[in-house]
């Protein structure tokens, strides 16, 4: 089985720890989820396990195997929060760079809509939706999703999280986003990032126990 293995994660700006002694694993089939409030490390976590960043010690391993760049490995994918495309990039352009199967990425009316589009073109909404449909619709094993659902219309809401809980089928999902309804829908299992540790959810009524959400 398909797994990614995080541990010893900490990393810090300066003196100020962010992370610290993290561990986490996703395997192939499922979607782990994970919030936190602004500031607290989710963005630096999972660039961290991309390998975009690298943290006072981190342990990245993919079924097994310890990568020191885990994006290298080409089993990895990360959707950023604040885009992955330049703008003048056509989705059609951006999909055949990292889609393996273009057929199902159009049947997504959205996406054939604006495929012959740049990125600049588009909504922010629709762009991070286009965005994030290429990605999970890539080869790799593990996608990593930084806030998929904000700033996108509910319509497109509705429609992503079923398309994530089809691709978690083939692959292991690693996200986050302050949309925690959101994240709960969609995550077979679900953490919260606090006090730079990770701790383990059931239910909204542990999320309201630990002050996250009133």
């Amino acid at each position: 089985m398909s797994l990614l293995e995080i541990d010893s994660v900490n990393f810090s700006y300066g003196k100020n720890p962010i992370l610290s002694g993290i561990y986490l694993k996703v395997t192939k089939g499922e979607v782990v989820g994970f919030l936190g409030r602004n500031g607290c490390g989710k963005s630096t976590l999972l660039k961290v396990i991309f390998g975009s960043l690298k943290g006072d010690s981190q342990s990245v391993r993919i079924s097994g195997t310890f990568y020191k760049t885990p994006f290298q490995s080409g089993m990895i994918k990360f959707m950023p929060q604040d885009g992955l495309f330049p703008g003048f990039l056509t989705a059609k352009s951006a999909a055949q760079m990292y889609c393996s199967d273009l057929e199902k990425l159009l049947v997504d009316s959205t996406v054939s809509q604006y495929f012959q589009y740049p990125f600049d073109q588009m909504s922010g909404g629709v762009a991070k939706y286009v965005e994030t449909l290429i990605v999970l619709y890539s080869p790799a094993k593990f996608v990593l999703l930084d806030e998929p659902f904000s700033y996108v219309a509910p319509v497109l809401v509705e429609r992503l999280i079923p398309i994530i809980k089809s691709v978690a089928q083939e692959k292991g999902i690693l996200m986050t986003d302050h949309q925690y309804q959101s994240i709960l829908d969609v995550s077979d299992r679900l953490y919260l990032l606090r006090n730079r540790a990770l701790y383990s959810i059931t239910d909204v009524q542990d999320l309201a126990d630990m002050g996250y959400i009133r």
